[in-house]
C-alpha cells in the first residue's frame, strides 16, 4: 500500500520515461485524500492508496494496481497517443471539447472570454471540428488589445 502522494510522484515520474510530462501544478490534492493528475487535455488520473483511475477510451473507468505506476503511464501514453481527442484539445485550449456518447460526433464550446460570442460546434471527425474551430475564431475572437508598453 501507497499513499496518494507517493503514488502520484511515482506515476509522474513513469510518465516522464514514457514521454508524456507533467507539471506540478498538474497535481491536485482532492477530498478524500486522492491525488489528481492532468496527464493530457481533459484526461485526469486519481491516485489513491491501491489503484490508479482514469476514464478508458470506451468512457468506462480503468483502474490499475499501485504498486505498478510503469505500467500504469505505458498504458496511459498508448491510451493518449491513440485518441485524437487529446491533440484536438491541446490545440484549440480555448474550447471545451467533448464526444457525443453513443456516437461519431464531437462538439466543442467557447470556454474563454475572447470567444464569448462564438457558437457551439459540431462535427463528424476530428479534422471537420478543426476546421470549424479555425473558422469560428477567426469570426468571433475578441479579444481584449493587449496595454501599450511603457
Amino acid at each position: 500500500m501507497s499513499t496518494p502522494d507517493l503514488a502520484a510522484e511515482a506515476l509522474r515520474n513513469a510518465l516522464a520515461e514514457v514521454g508524456v510530462f507533467t507539471l506540478a501544478s498538474d497535481v491536485h490534492a482532492q477530498r478524500g485524500g486522492f491525488i489528481t493528475i492532468g496527464v493530457a487535455p481533459g484526461m485526469l488520473v486519481w491516485c489513491g492508496t491501491e489503484s490508479y483511475r482514469w476514464i478508458s477510451a470506451t468512457n468506462t473507468w480503468r483502474v490499475h494496481p499501485i504498486d505498478d505506476p510503469d505500467g500504469a503511464a505505458r498504458l496511459l501514453a498508448d491510451h493518449i497517443e491513440a485518441d485524437p481527442v487529446f491533440d484536438l484539445r491541446a490545440r484549440f485550449p480555448d474550447w471545451t471539447i467533448l464526444r457525443v456518447s453513443g456516437t461519431d460526433r464531437l462538439c466543442a464550446a467557447p470556454a474563454a472570454a475572447g470567444l464569448a460570442t462564438a457558437p457551439a460546434v459540431s462535427a463528424a471527425s476530428i479534422d471537420e471540428l478543426a476546421a470549424r474551430l479555425l473558422k469560428v475564431e477567426a469570426e468571433h475572437r475578441h479579444d481584449p488589445p493587449h496595454p501599450p508598453l511603457p
